[in-house]
């Protein structure tokens, strides 16, 4: 069954949250909040959680280079609670002048490495109740012991990736529920992709998508 979500970009937080209200009483299924330098895209969704009752409260995307996993494990664990079970957590890279220039992250290679190890790190953190965390990643270290008792989170939180090469699909079908997939293309991928129709590109992505599923997930998850 075909669902519809609205994806709100560049509003004030009254007008967000006013918009988001309509679009649930109409009927949508989800609605999205995005971020850039000039919007937070968790506060937005704060807003547009205190202003709904049924639909699904998305980003697309947080930038997960902005934030310790620490920090965003935490925001999104409070926004699922604020939104009562709602939340579906977005996650990106951006490009590596965003990575670079504006979060100030001294390497940014292998960004699709990087989203594999910072999604299986934020569910480590949700179910600290498992015991302490000690990790030692190539982009990430944590030793985080807790001081008193931790429940167990109230519901997985979903995940979804964004992506626009072969390899960050890859990445979503091993890690995330689901991928979005980015529509922008530098001027050298629009070069390799004119041979191309966008059924065919559709179909690449869920290749890759299926790729990381089989590598990434045991026959239980499948």
């Amino acid at each position: 069954m075909s669902t519809y979500g609205l994806s709100v970009l560049g509003a004030d937080l009254k007008s967000l949250a006013q918009t988001a209200q309509a679009a649930d009483a109409a009927g949508f299924d989800a609605v999205w909040a995005s971020e850039f330098y000039s919007r937070s895209g968790s506060i937005s969704m704060a807003a547009m959680a205190n202003s709904t009752q049924n639909c699904r409260i998305g980003s697309s995307i947080l930038y997960g280079v902005g934030r310790s996993p620490l920090v965003l494990a935490t925001e999104a664990r409070d926004l699922d609670e604020l939104s009562n079970g709602r939340l579906v957590l977005g996650i990106g890279n951006g490009t590596k002048r965003m990575m670079g220039d504006w979060h100030g992250v001294p390497d940014t290679s292998a960004p699709a490495l990087r989203m594999e190890e910072l999604v299986m790190l934020l569910r480590r953190i949700w179910n600290l109740h498992e015991g302490p965390i000690h990790h030692e990643g190539r982009f990430y270290r944590m030793n985080l012991t807790p001081t008193g008792d931790v429940g167990p989170p109230s519901r997985p939180i979903p995940i979804v990736t964004a992506g626009v090469r072969p390899r960050m699909c890859e990445a979503a079908g091993r890690v995330a529920i689901e991928a979005a997939l980015a529509a922008h293309l530098t001027e050298g991928e629009k070069r390799r992709a004119e041979a191309y129709d966008l059924v065919s590109d559709v179909e690449e992505a869920l290749g890759d998508l299926g790729r990381g599923l089989l590598r990434g997930r045991d026959d239980e998850d499948l």
